[in-house]
């Protein structure tokens, strides 16, 4: 609200400097007229004060001090009938000075309604109405807690995850120690079971490579 206050400020400021500069403007014009000069951007810059570049940007004076200066100064120009160009300049400057007056107007307008307004306010609603920078700062941080609060939640329940599946897996661990110890007694009984078999094996294979005795035949006397 302040800076609009401030912006309408400044464009009041210049309005009422550029309306001062067409009234000067307009008084030079005529006192070249009621004393018989030459009607020029040069003069009238001079007289009035402004710059000719000034002048140049004005399209109502630049064609009226152009009709003028196409005038000729041989009779004092206060008793020629101004032209048609030179009156229709006239008449578009003083309807943007009206112009700009109604607008300066309705500018002071707002700002006085506003004024009005903060008189009449408690301290409560203007602070309401203006919020203090620290109030903004306040709310800004109150967002980023609840930000942290949501992000800590989330942690917590991705840790809450991480835990069950760390416990599912102590579990795999003690279901595979287990499998593995029954592996270990099962491989061992098999290399007991394969030494019983070699043993038995190579006893079996020694019996049989053993010379068979032969049968005594006894001795006969004929």
């Amino acid at each position: 609200m302040n800076w609009q206050r401030n912006t309408d400020g400044l464009a009041a400021a210049a309005q009422k400097k550029r309306l001062a500069a067409l009234t000067k403007t307009e008084a030079a014009i005529k006192q070249l007229l009621r004393q018989g000069h030459l009607v020029t951007f040069a003069s009238v810059a001079q007289l009035a004060g402004v710059t000719r570049n000034w002048l140049y940007k004005q399209p109502d004076l630049k064609a009226r001090i152009t009709a003028l200066r196409e005038q000729s100064p041989a009779q004092p120009p206060a008793r020629q009938p101004a032209s048609e160009a030179s009156q229709s300049a006239l008449i578009r400057t003083l309807r943007q000075q009206v112009k700009a007056l109604r607008q300066e107007k309705e500018s002071l307008n707002q700002q006085l309604e506003v004024a009005y307004g903060l008189a009449s306010r408690t301290p409560a609603e203007r602070l309401a109405a203006e919020p203090h920078p620290h109030l903004a700062k306040t709310e800004q941080l109150q967002t980023l807690l609840e930000q942290a609060l949501k992000e800590n939640q989330v942690l917590a329940q991705q840790k809450q995850q991480l835990q069950a599946q760390l416990c599912g897996l102590e579990s795999l661990e003690a279901e595979l120690a287990a499998l593995t110890k029954q592996n270990q007694h099962l491989f061992n009984k098999v290399l007991q079971l394969t030494a019983t078999d070699r043993d038995q094996e190579q006893r079996r294979f020694a019996q049989a490579r053993r010379p068979t005795k032969q049968p005594e035949i006894p001795d006969v006397e004929f």
